[in-house]
């Protein structure tokens, strides 16, 4: 009975980052601040790695706005897109989300580079192969935020009242 266990566990182990990455949710936190401080809600949108033919992630973007109130921010933190097949459902997904104060992000290497597949086995093996990676159209994502008012705080702060 122990190998069955091992062998489940392992099988559990080998499995869950791939289930895990299609959780979508949506988790409220309280932060507590060291000093009085007017109350803000913020909606931190990271990693979704976006790619057209992603009907589920599509569907739960699409309904934020109905799911939850107004926030006083947005912050997008990177990784929206996996490939350039991302940057239309993204971009509008994320346009449709209203915000008091302001919408703001940042992108990540998925945003500057489409994704390969690569074996998880390059970690094991010791060998490490040039990385040949195809650049993103990092240009008509940004396009895409900006000309629906999204702010780009990448190296620079952005200040609000």
């Amino acid at each position: 009975m122990q190998p069955f266990l091992a062998a489940l566990a392992a099988l559990g182990v080998a499995t869950y980052p791939f289930l895990e990455a299609k959780w979508y949710r949506l988790n409220r936190l309280n932060v507590s601040l060291g000093r009085p401080v007017p109350r803000m809600t913020v909606l931190h949108i990271s990693d979704t790695h976006l790619i057209a033919r992603d009907k589920k992630l599509i569907a739960f973007l699409r309904s934020l706005p109905g799911r939850i109130p107004v926030p006083d921010l947005i912050v997008a933190t990177g990784d929206l897109i996996e490939d350039n097949s991302g940057i239309g459902p993204i971009t509008a997904a994320m346009n449709a989300l209203p915000a008091r104060y302001g919408r703001f992000y940042v992108l990540g290497s998925h945003d500057y580079y489409q994704s390969h597949f690569q074996s998880y086995l390059k970690y094991f093996t010791g060998r490490r192969h040039a990385i040949k990676a195809t650049a993103a159209d990092t240009k008509s994502l940004e396009e895409g935020l900006r000309g629906a008012g999204w702010v780009a705080v990448t190296n620079r702060t952005e200040q609000i009242q």
